[in-house]
């Protein structure tokens, strides 16, 4: 009788407090309102999605002017490979082209352009493979060095390849501040920049792709400024 009596009495209590708590809302969660910090967050990341959007299509139309022959699907890999490699690129903050700083998504379209022309499977008097022109045995190098789960099989690889030329431009850049000379070495070897024995065509030519893509990048831009 008393167990009971207690019982009710907690009961009681309880539904005392959990009516009190839902009178003042204490326990009641209330819908998240947006601030104009929020909204102006929102505005920003919609922006940068739409101008990633926008990047890549140029560069898709781009790709296409150049290599005709290559396949949708395999565009859209390599577009996406690039972007996204792009980002793991660590050129020297001074680098510039033309008196401007560089921009490494559009560097390392240049990059890929001088080399194969966007030619998956290209392959060099000297056996460089793919996309950046990577030797076999600098891939080897950059697998022991980077302990990379990869083959000499996959060096045709989009994902590999670029990844590849992405490592190789960063342990470059470590040993030259300069974006010249890395580009220079990139075709050259270290070894014979550092000897002054290399190709200044080549710095020139990357040059001359790079403001090509972004002129192009900039009026494609603009066009669906227009039509939007």
């Amino acid at each position: 009788m008393i167990n009971n009596q207690r019982k009710t009495k907690i009961k009681k209590r309880y539904l005392t407090l959990t009516g009190l708590a839902t009178i003042t809302g204490f326990f009641n969660y209330t819908q998240n309102v947006k601030t104009s910090t929020d909204i102006n967050h929102q505005a920003y990341y919609a922006s940068e999605e739409n101008q990633y959007q926008i990047q890549l299509k140029a560069l898709k139309e781009y790709i296409l002017q150049k290599n005709p022959q290559i396949q949708v699907g395999e565009m859209d890999r390599l577009v996406n490979t690039i972007y996204r490699e792009s980002k793991n690129l660590k050129l020297p903050e001074n680098a510039t082209i033309l008196g401007k700083k560089v921009n490494p998504f559009i560097f390392l379209v240049a990059l890929i352009e001088t080399e194969s022309t966007f030619n998956k499977y290209a392959i060099s008097y000297a056996n460089a493979r793919g996309y950046v022109q990577i030797l076999p045995q600098t891939a080897m190098w950059l697998k022991e060095k980077e302990n990379l789960p990869i083959s000499l099989s996959e060096l045709h690889s989009t994902e590999i390849n670029v990844m590849l030329g992405v490592k190789y431009l960063n342990i470059l850049s470590t040993q030259f501040n300069d974006l010249k000379l890395i580009t220079l070495s990139y075709n050259a070897g270290d070894g014979n920049v550092k000897k002054g024995i290399y190709d200044i065509r080549y710095w020139i030519k990357v040059q001359k792709n790079y403001e090509d893509f972004k002129k192009f990048s900039e009026a494609y831009q603009k066009n669906i400024a227009k039509e939007e």
